[in-house]
């Protein structure tokens, strides 16, 4: 968060230097060095490519280093394993028995204030149904009655069960079921705006309301293919590439992660694009006053 604030604050000076004649290349320089410190804050990513993991109870599923999430992501249940699916290389399968789950840790604290994204591919081996895909039903206490709160993907929507009476349903167009081709679903929190992409493409945008006012919700958990408080919902699946940042990722951002020209790890934070449109802008201005002298 410091680079970022510390990004914007160095556009501002670029743009007062750009106002003031001095020289653009100083913008330039300064936009290299920011770009070897900014990306994207990425708290959470699964990208599955270099994994080898048991099916059973005490079987551990890697993680990218630096995550912010546990180092390991545990498995429960049974059913798991890494598979070779053709063009995405090394995925997750998951049998969707029930009780079986990833957990991978505790999503950051939410506030209306806060934004997310949270990205990731699937395809699914049943019928359209409520089950978890990736997200939580509850808080992982193993008491399905305390469960007031959660945020999943499921075979036909993105739900967002919040405090306040701030429920969200942002539905799928076409849900996924058995035989569905390979989906990439994203979900960007911005503000009080929840939107959802399928394929990279905006489907929905809706507004979470806060009827009680401001409102908190902690230690959430992230799960993949099911959750502890409700066994029922595990899920039949291939999954690939699961990320989460703690910013909301432009549209433009989502439809590269879709087609495959982004990865979770080279999505530069929206502080160095803004730097970098004020260094064109200055050198464009520049030399149209070339020109014209």
């Amino acid at each position: 968060m410091y680079l970022i604030k510390f990004s914007l604050l160095f556009c501002m000076l670029a743009s007062l230097l750009i106002r003031l004649r001095i020289h653009f290349l100083i913008v330039v320089f300064g936009c290299t060095f920011l770009a070897g410190r900014s990306q994207a804050a990425l708290i959470g990513y699964w990208p599955l490519d270099q994994i080898d993991i048991d099916d059973g109870t005490t079987a551990n599923l890697a993680y990218t280093s630096g995550s912010t999430f546990l180092p390991e992501a545990s498995l429960t249940g049974s059913g798991f394993s890494i598979v070779n699916h053709g063009s995405r290389n090394n995925v997750l399968q998951s049998a969707g028995n029930n009780g079986s789950y990833i957990a991978t840790g505790v999503l950051p604290t939410l506030t209306q204030d806060t934004d997310f994204t949270w990205s990731f591919f699937v395809q699914t081996n049943q019928s359209a149904n409520s089950d978890v895909l990736f997200g939580n039903r509850g808080n992982n206490d193993g008491v399905s009655s305390n469960d007031a709160t959660w945020l999943k993907f499921t075979h036909t929507k993105f739900e967002w069960q919040g405090p306040s009476n701030s429920n969200v349903r942002l539905d799928y167009d076409p849900v996924l079921s058995t035989g569905s081709a390979w989906t990439h679903l994203a979900v960007v929190k911005d503000g009080l705006s929840l939107k959802l992409y399928q394929n990279g493409v905006e489907l929905t945008a809706e507004t979470v309301t806060l009827a009680g006012g401001a409102w908190s919700i902690s230690n959430l958990p992230l799960n993949i293919a099911g959750d502890l408080d409700f066994p029922t919902e595990s899920s039949a699946l291939f999954i690939d590439d699961m990320a989460v940042f703690d910013h909301a990722l432009s549209a433009s951002d989502i439809a590269g992660l879709a087609n495959g020209t982004l990865t979770p790890l080279n999505i530069p934070e929206p502080a160095f694009s803004a730097c970098l449109a004020i260094a064109c802008v200055g050198i464009m201005s520049r030399r149209k006053k070339r020109q014209m002298n």
